[in-house]
């Protein structure tokens, strides 16, 4: 199966957080699976579905909501 990209609100939409919050765990290293084109960070939504339903999303967040 072909993997599905989206932008940074796709994946906030998906994990139930800001845009903003993505940018921080992104920076930070807590989410992977991401490339760059030009400005904008594609994601791989099927992983980031797969973060969202296996794991807990408050070990992602600190103070970061």
């Amino acid at each position: 199966m072909a993997s599905e990209f989206g932008t940074t609100l796709d994946a906030a939409r998906i994990c139930g957080v800001t845009p903003n919050t993505i940018r921080k765990w992104v920076a930070r290293g807590k989410i992977v699976g991401v490339e760059k084109r030009g400005k904008a960070w594609r994601f791989d939504l099927g992983e980031i579905r797969r973060l969202r339903d296996s794991k807990d999303l408050t070990w992602l967040n600190g103070q970061d909501r």
